[in-house]
């Protein structure tokens, strides 16, 4: 993995981060939710934080040399999460279309977190980046629960 890789790693938790201000600041969302979209900011602060922390570490210590297809995944990933932050600054997301959108993101970030957390031979970063993971299962459980509670609750 390259450092390019974690620094766009810390910018796409940055821009998640982001989203879920601006979902938490929606009048589509209800107090529930934004106490909801307020948590789920909080821990992407958090995991960029985490993220900002390896980098500070020595290049050799954390990445290798060449390009491998976990760096393309992470450039993909943070062009689509780019294009979502526009969209969420552009547009007024129903309630629903929000909560597609994070589950989405978080399903798309959990893959990346464990391919890069496989593919990394340094014990820290593949302990951080497992962690982040395992993380990302959370917010997928909090995120799928929250959902399947809204969904149950909308007239039909």
């Amino acid at each position: 993995m390259l450092k390019k890789s974690l620094q766009l790693c810390a910018e796409i938790e940055s821009m998640i981060g982001q989203i879920y201000r601006n979902f938490e600041q929606s009048s589509a969302s209800t107090p529930k939710m934004k106490a909801f979209w307020a948590q789920m900011a909080l821990d992407e602060t958090d995991h960029e934080r985490q993220i900002r922390f390896v980098l500070r570490l020595p290049t050799k210590e954390i990445c290798l040399n060449k390009e491998g297809e976990e760096d393309r995944r992470v450039a993909t990933l943070h062009g689509q999460v780019r294009a979502a932050l526009t969209r969420v600054e552009q547009e007024m997301l129903t309630a629903n279309k929000m909560l597609d959108l994070a589950e989405q993101l978080e399903s798309h970030f959990m893959t990346v977190h464990a391919a890069n957390a496989v593919a990394s031979q340094h014990k820290s970063l593949k302990n951080m980046l497992t962690a982040l993971g395992k993380h990302d299962q959370e917010h997928i459980a909090q995120l799928t629960e929250f959902i399947k509670d809204f969904r149950s609750t909308q007239p039909s």
